[in-house]
């Protein structure tokens, strides 16, 4: 991928910084959908026997503490058995690792390199608690962070900014329409006034990411069309091009509620009517043979259209593989009963799929459901949704 190239050495410390902040909204995302609150928490105070993961070791040097606190993160996922212990257990690592990084940062005469991980494991530590109830704690880790973004050393101040930008991402889902506005004004400000770079891009970048993840789908496509407007006067011939993907993005995210338009070959090599499918409720489902997630959907997109396929449910694919092939012969062994849409033209395959492009399908599987007036009931109709919205548009399925 074009951003992977743009990359700086410390980029793995952004990573870790947005990682963290998705994966540890684990616990009210996955576990506590819908708002539910969170379930009471074990007690683990009790767990200080001689073989306690959580116990810090004693006299450690920066390397020693930094890979201890590395291990802790493995610890919800190996030992829970429940919603409630992982919760608590993520609560405990938290803990720990908040001390642990306290340590580490008093520690003299560290390098840059030896001081990153405990600055960011610090601010790792104060989201999760954050989110696991302490109001107190996101405000407390940008008020961490800020102290080095005049650090002596460049390295510290600007990955210290790179977080604090991540950390004010993070908090979009809670903003008003008005501050999201603002931070996105915040952030473009540089960029528009000295150009789109290969440096400032992949900031720019994530703030459109977030925003598509966090604000509703005119106003994030509002980013993406400002950012391609900028991309489309860049001096970097390679982000010229990436502007056609942001205006492909931003097509998407308006989709809901809008007709949708489907065109290109067959894989046998026919014009695709898309008008066919009029009257029918269309699943558009982006895919590859290589793509792992693809084929554990595949089950439930199958199942659901032997339920629903005699009242109207009809699947198109929109196949990424380079070699037809293996498109082909996938098909064939799996039995998969819709039209897939498949370019004649090699250069057109893959991520260059004309239609990948149009509506800017940077991640698959990418599924898109069309009701019968041809208009765009979700673009996230995976799993139990599908079920549940096809029922909702066909009714009961037929016995």
């Amino acid at each position: 991928m074009f951003l992977e190239k743009l990359r700086d050495p410390f980029h793995w410390v952004s990573i870790s910084v947005i990682a963290v902040i998705a994966s540890c909204s684990f616990g009210w995302y996955a576990f506590a959908q819908n708002e539910k609150p969170l379930p009471p928490l074990p007690d683990l105070s009790g767990a200080n026997d001689a073989n306690d993961p959580f116990a810090i070791p004693a006299d450690a040097d920066a390397k020693t503490l930094a890979e201890f606190v590395q291990s802790l993160q493995e610890i919800p996922q190996k030992q829970a058995t429940s919603q409630p212990q992982y919760i608590a257990l993520m609560k405990k690592v938290a803990e720990t690792s908040l001390k642990v990084s306290d340590l580490g940062l008093k520690m003299k005469d560290l390098s840059a390199e030896e001081t990153l991980p405990f600055i960011v494991s610090r601010v790792r530590s104060l989201v999760v608690l954050g989110q696991l109830g302490d109001a107190t704690k996101l405000p407390e880790a940008m008020k961490f962070i800020a102290t080095y973004h005049s650090d002596e050393n460049a390295q510290i101040a600007s990955v210290a900014k790179d977080i604090t930008e991540q950390l004010k991402l993070a908090m979009l889902p809670a903003m008003s329409v008005e501050e999201r506005q603002a931070l996105v004004d915040e952030i473009l400000a540089g960029p528009e006034k000295t150009g789109l770079t290969r440096f400032n891009l992949r900031g720019v970048m994530r703030m459109a990411e977030a925003m598509e993840q966090s604000a509703p789908g005119a106003e994030a496509a509002a980013v993406y069309r400002r950012v391609a407007k900028m991309a489309a006067t860049s001096q970097n011939e390679q982000i010229v091009d990436f502007a056609e993907k942001m205006i492909g993005t931003a097509r998407r995210l308006e989709l809901p509620g809008s007709q949708m338009e489907v065109f290109g070959k067959t894989v046998d090599g026919k014009d695709f009517k898309w008008e066919e499918y009029r009257g029918k409720v269309v699943l558009v489902d982006f895919w590859a043979t290589w793509c792992g997630p693809c084929l554990e959907e595949l089950p439930n997109v199958l199942a659901n259209y032997k339920k629903y396929h005699d009242q109207g449910f009809e699947v198109v694919g929109v196949n990424l593989d380079q070699e037809k092939s293996q498109l082909v012969a996938f098909t064939e062994r799996n039995n998969i009963p819709w039209t897939n849409i498949f370019p004649e033209n090699p250069k057109s395959r893959g991520w260059n799929h004309p239609m990948a492009s149009y509506y800017g399908i940077s991640g698959i599987p990418s599924v898109i459901l069309v009701d019968q007036e041809g208009k765009v009931v979700s673009t996230m109709a995976r799993g139990p949704e599908l079920g549940r919205l096809l029922e909702e548009l066909l009714g009961k399925p037929a016995k």
